[in-house]
Parts: structure tokens; C-alpha cells; sequence
């Protein structure tokens, strides 16, 4: 019966829930194995110094930073700015930003909130070019 269904169609779940099934066509064998694949391709990017995963509320599900104090402040701010984002937005508008990008000194922090989980990407300040100052 399997080998009858269409690539990428809905089956029923084990406790009554459907799921697509593009996750299992793709190769990665699970979600946690997409996410693995996905830190590591941010990570390969230039100035990329750490991601962060969180759930809606902040919680820090993992991450690639080096230190527990910073990951949990990005977490908290990222939390802070999802949910304040929603707050401005209201409850007729249907979407939310698909990212937000904060700088500051030295580093840029890029999120990409979502209805779960939220994604935080940390990447050291590109410097201008010099003659951009004369």
C-alpha cells in the first residue's frame, strides 16, 4: 500500500494526526536531523558566531553559542521582541514578521520567529570600508 501513495501526500499519523511525509522523502530521517543540517549550514557562513534555538517563550532548546549567559539574554530578547511584535501587530493581522535584525556595536542578530520555535542567528559586524568614511 505504500508504494501506491503519491510523494509528498498526507498520511494519517500514529494518534490520529496527519503529517506530510516531504520530511521522510528528503533523506533527513527526522526533524532533529533537519535541524543538525540546518545550524551547520549557518554556521559555515561568514562572521557566524553562534545559533539559538528557542521555543516561543524563550526557552533555549539548543544552541551553538559558547556561553550559557549570552544564549539565555538572546533568548529572553528574542522572546521579548516576538511577543511584542505580536502585540503591535493585533489580533485581525494573520501573519507575523518573517525576521527581525538588531545591531548593535559589534554584532548583528538576526531572528526569524515562528508559531513553536524561533531561530536566532548571531554574526560579527561587517566592518564599511574605509574610503566609505572620506
Amino acid at each position: 500500500m505504500n508504494s501506491r501513495r503519491r510523494r509528498g501526500a498526507v498520511a494519517r499519523g500514529r494518534h490520529g494526526e496527519f503529517r506530510s511525509r516531504h520530511v521522510y522523502d528528503r533523506g533527513c530521517g527526522s526533524p532533529t536531523e533537519e535541524a543538525k543540517e540546518l545550524f551547520a549550514t549557518l554556521h559555515r557562513y561568514q562572521g557566524v558566531l553562534g545559533v539559538i534555538a528557542t521555543l516561543s517563550d524563550g526557552a533555549v532548546i539548543t544552541s551553538t553559542m559558547p556561553g550559557h549567559d549570552d544564549t539565555n539574554r538572546y533568548a529572553r530578547m528574542a522572546a521579548g521582541l516576538c511577543s511584542e511584535s505580536r502585540s503591535i501587530m493585533g489580533a485581525g493581522h494573520k501573519g507575523q514578521p518573517s525576521y527581525f535584525t538588531v545591531k548593535d556595536g559589534n554584532h548583528e542578530i538576526v531572528i526569524t520567529p515562528g508559531v513553536v520555535y524561533t531561530v536566532i542567528v548571531v554574526k560579527q559586524q561587517q566592518e564599511p570600508p574605509e574610503e566609505a568614511f572620506q
